[in-house]
């Protein structure tokens, strides 16, 4: 679970899904936002991956992450990614957001 901020934070989940048109059913990725204080999902998104390619889970995540963004502001979105980044400071170059209290506030890890 990543913690957005004192309300809300992100949820994933990755799962194999069987179809009937799959032989071996594909994989996805569920992102869900919650509300921490009464855990009601918020919004949720997904993403799939053909059975044919090969699966990533931070592809997914980001796929899923996105979806279940829409509808939100502009300014949650930001805080949304930014504490999704936050989880792995190894892979994301977080010097290039232009707020850097954000990036200085570590309780969002």
């Amino acid at each position: 679970m990543v913690v957005i901020n004192n309300n809300q934070a992100i949820n994933f989940r990755h799962r194999i899904v069987s179809e009937p048109v799959f032989e071996n059913g594909f994989r996805c990725t569920e992102c869900e936002i919650i509300d921490t204080n009464s855990d009601q999902v918020l919004a949720s998104g997904r993403a799939f991956c053909h059975p044919e390619d090969q699966f990533n889970k931070e592809i997914g995540r980001k796929k899923a992450l996105e979806r279940a963004l829409k509808g939100f502001s502009k300014e949650f979105r930001e805080e949304a990614w930014l504490a999704y980044m936050k989880r792995d400071p190894k892979r994301y170059n977080l010097k290039k957001f232009k707020t850097k209290e954000a990036i200085n506030d570590t309780s969002v890890c």
